[in-house]
């Protein structure tokens, strides 16, 4: 049951029309690519998503005409792919969210993913998200906007119902608004962050939303260097692979992504880095999301390591700063704020 909230659990339902790229934000935040993300209708039930520091591997279960079956572990993202159809109720998934801490007094995140109301495939998906709109009770909510087709006609729709069901006095969600998909904006053709979210700004305005917070990610690259960094190999010499940096023999690894992923990624690590401060403006556009951004500046990387990705010697501090520019870390810090706001008021902490 949906109204039900387990003890000590916060939690964020994360929303979007189909193909606003919410399987991969979510699997950016987890660490690891375990939803099943791809450029049509992936998630045909609700899949709750719960941190349990405890435990070594995710595991989940499904729920069919009522009943839950046996906890499959470890879980995989072929494994929800097969799951991922109109006869399962609901996918419970538990494992351990690195990027947002328990606070001290055990409270932690659970994860609702919801599905995409505009599925031609399944005409469950809108009645799904309906329900979960209108019946739960949730402590948060990530609404995921695809930046390049920002205002489209099933957006309109699902932010007017969520605006009416949450604007009465008994639904004290938070909403933030993830604009997604960055990397697509145009720079050298005058598209800027900035501009988007202006424009998205006023379009929520407009529905009725009071002060929205707006993020720019880019949940893609914020993935993709979390994957990087997380299986990375030790360098081994080889005729076809550059020399490393002149006098840097140690802290030498590679990327085991395939050559295509890597020259991706590489230039979308160098057009980040490269425009820092067009995507760093957009991030810090609200005033929540700047200071979030100060935050998280704060903790510099302090390694040496290099990590070969697509040709090219990368340093592990330039990785990490393209993954703060992804805005991903930055939606994490907000997160983490309310967790421990939510935390400290059920346990009556001041301040």
């Amino acid at each position: 049951d949906m109204k039900k909230r387990p003890e000590k659990t916060y939690s964020v339902a994360v929303v979007a029309t189909m193909s606003a790229g919410k399987s991969t934000l979510l699997n950016a935040m987890i660490g690891h690519r375990l939803l099943p993300a791809r450029n049509e209708a992936c998630t045909a039930s609700v899949c709750r998503i719960e941190d349990r520091d405890e435990l070594p591997a995710f595991r989940g279960r499904t729920k069919v005409a009522g009943k839950w079956s046996r906890w499959k572990t470890p879980i995989t993202s072929e494994i929800l792919q097969k799951w991922n159809d109109c006869s399962h109720e609901e996918v419970s998934i538990e494992g351990n969210i690195k990027t947002i801490a328990n606070t001290h007094n055990g409270y932690r995140v659970v994860f609702i993913d919801t599905p995409g109301p505009n599925n031609a495939s399944c005409e469950d998906h809108a009645k799904i998200t309906e329900r979960v709109i209108n019946e739960a009770d949730f402590s948060s909510i990530v609404f995921v906007v695809n930046a390049s087709v920002a205002g489209v006609e099933d957006e309109w729709r699902l932010l007017s119902q969520l605006q009416q069901v949450y604007s009465s006095p008994q639904k004290k969600s938070r909403i933030i608004f993830a604009i997604n998909k960055i990397d697509l904006l145009d720079a050298e053709h005058g598209e800027s962050v900035v501009d988007v979210l202006k424009t998205c700004e006023a379009h929520l305005r407009g529905i009725g939303f009071r002060n929205p917070v707006v993020v720019p990610v880019c949940s893609d690259l914020g993935l993709s260097i979390r994957r990087i960094c997380a299986a990375k190999v030790k360098y081994k010499r080889g005729k076809d692979k550059p020399s490393p940096p002149k006098g840097q023999r140690k802290n030498l690894y590679e990327a085991v992504e395939s050559p295509r992923i890597q020259a991706r990624l590489r230039r979308l690590i160098e057009t980040f880095l490269a425009q820092r401060t067009f995507y760093r403006n957009g991030i810090a556009y609200s005033a929540e999301g700047a200071k979030a951004l100060s935050r998280i500046e704060h903790t510099r990387v302090k390694s040496s390591e290099r990590i070969l990705l697509g040709g090219k010697f990368f340093k592990e501090s330039d990785l990490r700063s393209a993954e703060k520019l992804s805005g991903i870390p930055v939606l994490e810090m907000l997160l983490q704020q309310d967790l421990n706001a939510f935390a400290n008021k059920k346990e009556g902490v001041k301040g």
